[in-house]
């Protein structure tokens, strides 16, 4: 996630050039939201909250190592 935000920070400071993200993990990465007591007991809903779109922002590239 780190690398996400940094690489959206560096397009919004006009930053032009590639910016290429690697990572152990072999998906792309993604917000993990804390589970809640509503969530483990079925009152609430979890959400599929993921960084796709952040990283879609950064206009960055992903590659697993």
């Amino acid at each position: 996630m780190a690398g996400v935000q940094t690489a959206v920070s560096l397009r919004e400071q006009g930053w032009t050039g590639s910016v290429t993200l690697i990572g152990a993990e072999p998906h792309q990465p993604y917000d993990r939201p804390p589970l809640s007591k509503a969530v483990l007991l079925g009152h609430a809903e979890e959400s599929a909250s993921t960084s796709t779109s952040r990283r879609s922002a950064s206009n960055s590239t992903w590659g697993a190592r």
